[in-house]
């Protein structure tokens, strides 16, 4: 089932000359563009829903723990490969 349809559309592109009813600078053009149906624009604004900062903060804190984990980990191992090298 699609969500919308291609359908040609008249809006403001810039120009030299001006033509009415648009700004000054621009004047109508048509273009295709995809339009979304009534009836599925609920699954696009379900899916771009308000932003969910503490899931967020939850990834980068998992995030920052991994890699800062792997820099002390290689670190440490650093300095026993430097130890056993020394004798």
């Amino acid at each position: 089932m699609p969500a919308g349809t291609v359908q040609q559309l008249i809006v403001c592109a810039p120009a030299a000359e001006t033509m009415a009813p648009c700004p000054a600078g621009t004047a109508p053009a048509t273009v295709s563009a995809y339009v979304v149906s009534a009836d599925s624009a609920s699954l696009f604004e379900a899916a771009t829903g308000p932003y969910n900062y503490e899931a967020a903060s939850g990834f980068f804190a998992a995030g920052f723990v991994f890699i800062l984990s792997l820099y002390i980990g290689s670190r440490v191992f650093g300095m026993i490969l430097d130890m056993v090298r020394r004798g």
